[in-house]
C-alpha cells in the first residue's frame, strides 16, 4: 500500500501532538512534510506530492488563506483542512467557501480523526479512479500497438455501421487517412453494392453471434483486390453486442495462383 503523504503549513518541525497518526494509517504509512511558508508550500506540492494538507491559521508572517489559495490553485485535488483554535465562525465560514475540506479545533481529536478519515476516503477514491484511468490507457496502448502489428486490416465499427478504430493497414487499403474514415460508414467509403455486401457480412456477425468468414471484393490504391474476411461480435459483460470487429487479409495472388473449379 501506498504510504499517506501529509503535508503539515505550521511553525514546527516535527508532527504535531493533536494529529492522531495511529488511527489513520490502516495498514499504510505515514509521512509528513513541513512547510513555513509560501515558496516551501508550492516546492511540497511540486516534489512530496501531499495526499493532504493541514495547516494551522495564525501563522506569523504567512496568511493560511494564501495557502489555501496555493493550494487550491495548483493542487485543486488534494484535501485541505485547517487545525487550529483560533479560527472565529466567521472565519472558518470563509475558509469553506475558499475550498477548504473542513477545520477542526486542535483539541478534538475525535472529529479530527473522523475528518481525516472522510478526507483521506477522498484520496483513496481518486487514487482508485487514477489507477483505473492509468490501466485503461496502458490496455488500449497496448491493444492499438498489438493491432497495428497485424498483418492485416484490422477494423472496428459501431452498432451503426461508423468505424471506430482502423489500423495503418486498412488505411492503406482504403487509400484514405483516418480522419475521413473513423465516424464513416462502409456506405459514406465504398459504391453501393461493395457496401452492402460488406455490411451484409457485418450484420451476419451481429445475428449469429459468432465469427463470420467471407470473401469480399473492394477497389483500393493498387486496384481491385479480394480479402478474406473475418466479421466478428463484439460483446459486452451483460452479454450483448456493442460493436463488430473485423480482420481482412488480401488473397488476391493465392485466388489467381488457385482459381476456383
Amino acid at each position: 500500500m501506498k504510504p499517506i503523504r501529509i503535508l503539515l503549513i505550521d511553525e514546527s518541525d516535527s508532527p504535531p501532538a493533536f494529529l492522531p497518526l495511529e488511527g489513520l494509517q490502516g495498514g499504510a504509512r505515514v509521512i509528513t512534510e513541513h512547510a513555513h511558508s509560501a515558496p516551501a508550500v508550492e516546492q511540497s506540492l511540486h516534489w512530496f506530492k501531499p495526499d493532504l494538507v493541514l495547516s494551522e491559521f495564525g501563522l506569523p508572517g504567512f496568511n493560511a488563506l494564501h495557502a489555501l489559495e496555493l493550494v487550491r490553485r495548483l493542487s485543486p485535488e488534494i484535501p485541505f483542512v485547517f487545525v487550529s483554535d483560533s479560527l472565529s465562525e466567521s472565519q472558518a465560514l470563509n475558509a469553506l467557501r475558499q475550498g477548504a475540506f473542513d477545520h477542526v479545533p486542535k483539541g478534538d481529536r475525535m472529529r479530527l480523526l473522523s475528518v481525516l478519515r472522510h478526507a483521506l476516503s477522498k484520496v483513496f477514491e481518486r487514487r482508485a479512479r487514477i489507477d483505473a484511468e492509468r490501466a485503461l490507457q496502458e490496455s488500449e496502448m497496448r491493444f492499438r500497438l498489438f493491432m497495428e502489428h497485424m498483418p492485416g486490416a484490422v477494423y472496428m465499427k459501431d452498432l451503426d455501421g461508423r468505424f471506430t478504430f482502423v489500423n495503418s493497414v486498412a488505411k492503406r487499403i482504403m487509400g484514405r487517412p483516418g480522419e475521413e474514415i473513423l465516424g464513416k460508414t462502409l456506405h459514406q467509403l465504398y459504391p453501393s453494392d461493395v457496401a452492402d455486401a460488406m455490411s451484409e457480412n457485418d450484420r451476419r456477425a451481429l445475428s449469429v453471434r459468432q465469427p463470420v468468414e467471407a470473401l469480399e471484393r473492394a477497389e483500393t490504391p493498387e486496384g481491385q483486390r479480394i480479402f478474406l474476411s473475418v466479421k466478428f461480435p463484439v460483446i459486452s459483460v451483460d452479454g450483448q453486442p456493442v460493436m463488430v470487429g473485423g480482420f481482412s487479409i488480401d488473397v488476391t495472388q493465392a485466388k489467381a495462383a488457385a482459381p476456383d473449379r
